[in-house]
């Protein structure tokens, strides 16, 4: 049993470094007392150089009654537009006054088809995972 076990930690040992994560939150990005508007998903950068394009899959808005700075409060909350590497809390001010990040985005990289933004599903916490039942067709 000791020798499988090192002769898998061997085999495996090699492709550890090449390990990716598709999905991750560009962290960072949600202003503290709502001062952000647009949120963008950092790419990740490997080998030589090659850049993996992440998507924006998800992240929350605060909705202010004033700006934050001039004593405004939140008066709800609304999911952000996420258009290709960024999300934004961008809203008509009779859907939602002052917008600002709540969340920091999700993102996920669009070609692996495991993990991406078609199969996360995302709380109103913007704490994401991916579907089980899509998952297990893999």
């Amino acid at each position: 049993k000791m020798m499988l076990i090192l002769f898998s930690a061997l085999i495996l040992s090699p492709n550890i470094p090449r390990t990716k994560a598709w999905c991750s939150y560009a962290f960072g990005e949600a202003g503290n007392g709502g001062n952000k508007m647009v949120g963008y998903c950092q790419h990740d950068t490997y080998d030589a150089n090659v850049i993996e394009f992440k998507e924006a899959c998800y992240a929350r808005c605060n909705c202010w009654t004033d700006l934050p700075s001039q004593g405004g409060e939140i008066y709800k909350e609304v999911d952000a537009l996420c258009i290709d590497d960024a999300c934004y809390c961008v809203y008509l001010k009779t859907e939602c006054m002052h917008a600002f990040l709540k969340t920091d985005p999700y993102c996920c990289t669009p070609s692996y088809e495991a993990e991406n933004c078609d199969n996360a599903v995302c709380d109103e916490d913007g704490w994401c995972h991916h579907d089980k039942e899509f998952l297990s067709l893999f």
